[in-house]
């Protein structure tokens, strides 16, 4: 679906499931769902490149790539994963990046990290879209804040 020749798509994953059991509301997920045992997916196309490992090992060393407009769709579910992914990648988030949950529905979790890195960075986002239970959200960052 990527169309521009010059877009990239950057995966960050452990592939081996999550890091500790996770409350769904319809009950738990245990530590290791969604793992692919370790296999990173095969896709055939250049622009397309897998980063495996945990967040805040793989993303210290991650260098962003120049781009016109950074769009960062996390899929993180946790609030320790998810903030971890918003701080590393903090210095490339500005005005016109976008920014995609999933799991907006489990306040302690997605929400209360975004809440908490908007405080920290300063950064303001307005709502874009989202699903009608409000789970599935885009924002895209709008100002730095005068604090």
């Amino acid at each position: 679906m990527l169309k521009s020749p010059d877009a990239r798509l950057h995966g960050f994953d452990s592939f081996v499931g999550l890091p500790e059991d996770f409350d769904v509301g319809g009950g738990p997920l245990i530590k290791g769902t969604f793992s692919t045992q370790g296999m990173v997916p095969v896709v055939d196309d250049e622009r397309v490149r897998f980063f495996k490992g945990w967040f805040d090992q793989v993303l210290p060393d991650y260098s962003v790539p120049e781009h016109e407009v950074l769009v960062i769709n996390t899929d993180a579910d946790l609030y320790s994963s998810t903030i971890c992914v918003l701080r590393r990648l903090r210095p490339w988030i500005r005005r016109g990046s976008f920014i995609y949950f999933d799991q907006m529905s489990r306040m302690e979790h997605e929400p209360k990290a975004f809440g908490e890195f908007m405080r920290e960075s300063g950064l303001k986002f307005r709502g874009v879209c989202a699903d009608k239970s409000l789970n599935n959200a885009f924002f895209e960052c709008v100002a730095q804040s005068d604090a």
